[in-house]
């Protein structure tokens, strides 16, 4: 169970994030437009929601009326211009961008997900917590141009729904990229054509372009990423910026960089200077050179990149096994440059042996060997090999690097080759280590702690790991104060492990404490709260107290449709969360309304070979069994039995579970038969996946039972039931809701029979074992008293 891992004010400053280059870019051009003073007044406003700013000739108007419109909208912003440099265009680059920028300004403790599909799943979710958080407008000039193959223009990155709060404003020219976003905008806004006063500014001027002395300048910066440094120029061209004014129009300076300020500038370069493809490649490899000489973290990035531009994937490969850059890769913005470099050397296998190499080196340094780790399992998707891992450690022993050492113990101790034993001396090793330092780093107490309760629960020592989940919980709030939302995931951790332990007293008070903190600090509107009202909900659910869970998983369903939409797969989990407490309240008729909404979604969004839908099908057919509707029950029941065979086959409980409840929709309609071999089926899964005593087995023979007294076969069903009393009385005790069922079965076909008194024996101890306890009050301990009744007017006459 690890965790994986949790204001609108007037004008706000943009932010300064420097981590990629195309960063420093951005940042370059909104100082800029601050300059020119242009961004102070507009004729419209921004709208929550989508907004498209038609701009019939230049990008630079168009980013100065977005960061105005962003600004005047009151809220977090973020800029990116999409045309402004070369890999602006990648909507990878730009996701990355724009979650790493609100990780920063939001301070969320989840990383960055790797991989653009990854990143676009996780957007909404992101999104909603900012929105919940004082909201956002998210900026993006010329967001047509945002395209992966360089062809087709990429709107995958716009989530289908934005919550209150958020406004994206992009701008687009004329003509069916803005027709396409047209469709979805809550707000258009047209450029006047008149806009030579911006261009002027924005464009290089003609005697630059003709000039010999700048032209080399120009070619640089034109094959840059972001732009250079001065002095980098001055060395690369082994002359003077003489012929070069950094404040002439069309350029970007910042007193030390200098980079091409617009799309059209960097036509211009290119059409004038760069027609020669040999020529760019030929500077490439010059600048990539240049780079790699300076041994530091970000001109080796820079190396790499240009050596990628030059087409020599040798030369990459080469600088990305650099130590200096292994040892950075653990670093995210390192991770995310490395990742995009290794995908375009064709993946995980050469990335491994190159990796390999690497690490064989005698005298690599553990920290390098520990980012080579980091960036295979990122990029592989599967562990790093066990014997880096290993040499981690022993390298950082060698090198006495206890912080490099502790890494590699954590590291090592959750690889699948390692033994649950071995795996706890190293997390033990591990944490007298940070015990021991002069400073002690309590956030990563709380991660080994949090690694032994993992190990432990695999082990089935619940006691034990909750005692490891309660001390990860004190170390984060030695860290970070008792009263902080950070400590929500390691609480609800906990609140899992004591589920699972069957305490769920404990669990709900853990819950409780989760719930505040949400509520306190991030709001009634943050995912993070409806996740804690779902799980308090499915507590109190649990303990049968349907009256609580509701309107919990009420307020959970309300939070959820605003952040992601009426049609996203979590509206869906909440309405199927919220049907089944009615269910369970026997309101049926709107539990069957929050069902059917609910696989009206997930039909939509998964269809049906999904097991989400195949779990929707169960739960409304559950339903229109108790509305007497059992024509489209079983039908849903069939269905939902096919869909699971496909995605997680006969052998499941998941298909175990529905096979039992299609068996009972026959039996209650009269089909004996078939129900009959059904449960015998079912009966023989149970005990192949769980083992004869379990109680699922035993609840399936208990079904089983119970046809053959609605059947009129008690000479079956008896035997049958005498079994199930010794068994679920060995399993639960006599005051188990499985015991206590069955007994009113037996006892039901042996009233009045030659085991009369034996039966009515029976009753009597069950109702002893629950006198005094809160089980009096069950509705199964309702019936058995009823059955006494029934055994206590009964004549002795009429025994036969």
């Amino acid at each position: 169970m690890r965790t994986n891992s949790s204001r609108r004010a007037g004008k706000i400053q943009m932010p300064e994030p420097v981590a990629l280059p195309e960063d420093v870019l951005t940042q370059m051009m909104i100082r800029r437009l601050d300059r020119s003073g242009s961004l102070s007044s507009l004729p419209f406003e921004a709208v929550d929601g989508l907004n498209l700013v038609i701009s019939p000739r230049s990008d630079a108007p168009a980013a100065g009326v977005l960061l105005a419109l962003a600004r005047s909208h009151g809220a977090r912003q973020f800029f990116h211009a999409a045309t402004l440099g070369p890999d602006c265009r990648d909507p990878e680059v730009f996701l990355w961008r724009l979650l790493s920028d609100l990780r920063r300004q939001l301070e969320f403790s989840d990383p960055v997900p790797a991989g653009l599909a990854a990143m676009q799943d996780s957007l909404p979710n992101w999104l909603a917590r900012a929105a919940a958080l004082g909201g956002l407008s998210i900026a993006i000039q010329d967001a047509h141009e945002l395209t992966r193959d360089g062809l087709t223009a990429d709107f995958d990155w716009l989530p289908d729904w934005l919550p209150q709060g958020v406004a994206v404003l992009i701008s687009a020219p004329p003509g069916p990229a803005s027709e396409q976003f047209r469709e979805r905008s809550a707000a258009v806004f047209t450029l006047p054509a008149d806009s030579a006063a911006w261009e002027s500014g924005w464009n290089l001027p003609e005697t630059l372009l003709q000039s010999d002395a700048a032209g080399q300048w120009l070619e640089l910066l034109w094959l840059s990423r972001a732009g250079l440094e001065i002095d980098d120029l001055a060395t690369l061209t082994q002359a003077p910026l003489t012929g070069l004014d950094p404040e002439s129009p069309g350029l970007l300076f910042d007193g030390q960089r200098i980079a091409l300020a617009s799309a059209k500038a960097r036509d211009a370069v290119a059409r004038r200077r760069l027609g020669d493809h040999g020529r760019r490649q030929m500077l490439h490899m010059k600048l990539a050179e240049f780079f790699t000489d300076q041994s530091r973290v970000d001109s080796l990035e820079s190396a790499c990149w240009h050596w990628a531009a030059a087409g020599r994937p040798d030369k990459v490969e080469e600088t990305l096994t650099n130590p200096i850059l292994m040892k950075a890769m653990v670093q995210p913005r390192s991770a995310f440059e490395a990742l995009r470099h290794w995908r375009l050397l064709k993946g995980s296998e050469p990335m491994e042996e190159a990796l390999e190499l690497a690490c064989s080196v005698s005298d690599q340094s553990s920290e390098a060997i520990l980012g080579a780790a980091h960036i295979f399992s990122v990029g592989a998707a599967r562990q790093a090999p066990v014997r880096w891992l290993q040499r981690a450690v022993e390298r950082a022993e060698v090198e006495n690097n206890r912080p490099a050492l502790v890494r590699a113990l954590q590291r090592l101790s959750a690889h699948a080759s390692i033994s649950p034993d071995d795996a706890r001396e190293m997390l033990g090793r591990a944490l007298d280590i940070v015990r021991k330092a002069d400073v002690i780093d309590h956030t990563l107490l709380a991660s080994l702690h949090h690694d032994l309760a993992c190990f432990f629960e695999t082990d089935g020592r619940n006691e034990d790991a909750r005692d490891q989940y309660a001390l990860a919980i004190q170390c984060m709030e030695a860290a970070v104060g008792v009263d902080s939302p950070r400590l929500i995931a390691w609480l609800n951790n906990l609140a899992a492990a004591n589920k699972a332990a069957g305490d769920l007293r404990a669990a709900s008070e853990t819950l409780s404490r989760s719930l505040k903190l949400a509520r306190e600090h991030l709001g009634s509107r943050h995912p993070t709260t409806a996740v804690c009202c779902d799980q308090l909900a499915g507590i109190a659910y649990m303990n049968g107290r349907y009256d609580n869970a509701e309107p919990m998983y009420r307020e959970a369903l309300e939070i959820t449709e605003k952040a992601f939409g009426a049609h996203h797969p979590a509206t869906a989990a909440c309405l199927g969360n919220l049907g089944s407490t009615l269910d369970a309240r026997r309101n049926f008729r709107e539990a069957e309304q929050c069902h059917r909404r609910a696989l009206t979604i997930l039909m939509s969004a998964h269809g049906q070979n999904h097991e989400d839908t195949a779990s929707c099908m169960h739960n409304l057919a559950v339903v229109l069994e108790s509305l007497g509707n059992s024509t489209e029950a079983e039908r849903l029941y069939r269905t939902a039995l096919e869909t699971w065979n496909e995605v997680a086959g006969e052998k499941s409980p998941a298909f175990a579970t529905t096979l039992l409840n299609l068996a009972g929709v026959l039996r209650d309609r009269g089909a004996w038969g078939e129900a009959e071999a059904l449960y015998r089926s079912d009966i023989e899964l149970w005990r192949e996946l769980l083992g004869a005593d379990h109680p699922h087995t035993l609840g399936a023979l208990t079904e089983l039972a119970r046809l053959y007294v609605d059947g009129g076969k008690p000479e079956m069903a008896e035997p049958l039931l005498a079994h199930l009393v010794e068994r679920t009385e060995a399993r639960s005790g006599r005051t188990g809701t499985a015991y206590l069922e069955v007994v009113a079965l037996l006892a039901g076909i042996q009233l009045g029979s030659v085991h009369h008194d034996e039966a009515r024996e029976l009753i009597r101890e069950a109702l002893a074992a629950s006198d005094d306890t809160l089980n009096m009050l069950s509705a199964p301990i309702q019936k058995l008293r009823k059955l006494m009744a029934q055994f206590d007017e009964s004549a002795p006459a009429t025994r036969h």
